[in-house]
């Protein structure tokens, strides 16, 4: 609860992917919007009727999700 870091989320330089649940009762949706919206270029994605345990309700979509963002983000040495 003492860790705050939103004045210095801006500073992230890296292709960022926030992924939330609409229904996820630990984060709250509007959360993740805050953040996403505060990170340069981050891309939001929201999976509708889903809670927090995203990769365990959802892994299909989260893994397409997080597959089609690496694919347009390669690493670079």
């Amino acid at each position: 609860m003492r860790h705050n870091t939103y004045d210095r989320v801006p500073e992230i330089g890296v292709p960022t992917l926030v992924i939330a649940g609409t229904e996820d009762k630990v984060v709250p949706m509007e959360n993740s919007r805050i953040l996403a919206s505060r990170i340069p270029g981050a891309e939001l994605i929201t999976l509708e009727g889903i809670g927090h345990l995203l990769s365990v309700e959802a892994p299909e979509p989260v893994n397409k999700a997080i597959h089609d963002f690496l694919s347009r983000h390669p690493m670079t040495d």
